[in-house]
């Protein structure tokens, strides 16, 4: 199955495993419980209850941040200070973007943890 589908999968919090000869589709916490692992549930469900805020958080600070300084540039009176302003922004929208990556790392792990520890499929 594909990255991105185990993504759309794991958001939906759908995962398919067997048990004997019988196939069961529930969520990541009973998914992980039947694998054996209760406490990665608990811990992912802190990082994502925790550091998905935060990220959050922050990129909504650096897009306001780039707002405010896009109003400098406008109202800046020399070039010197438009550059600053520039050097500023780009600064910024770089900042905001490493952000919207993590945030996707983030939850991209917590969606494919069953891959990255060797367990059972998510349902497809």
């Amino acid at each position: 199955m594909n990255l991105m589908m185990r993504f759309m999968n794991a958001l939906m919090k759908t995962y398919k495993w067997t048990e004997g000869a019988d196939e069961k589709t529930g969520t990541r916490a009973e998914y992980l419980e039947a694998m054996g692992f209760p406490w990665l549930e608990k811990l992912l469900g802190a990082v994502e209850s925790i550091v998905g805020p935060i990220l959050i958080v922050v990129g909504a600070i650096g897009i306001i941040y780039a707002i405010y300084l896009g109003v400098m540039l406008a109202k800046a009176e020399n070039a010197e200070k438009r550059e600053e302003a520039k050097k500023r922004i780009i600064n910024v929208l770089i900042a905001i973007a490493i952000t919207a990556v993590l945030i996707f790392i983030m939850y991209l792990f917590s969606a494919n943890v069953d891959w990255f520890m060797g367990l059972s499929k998510q349902a497809e």
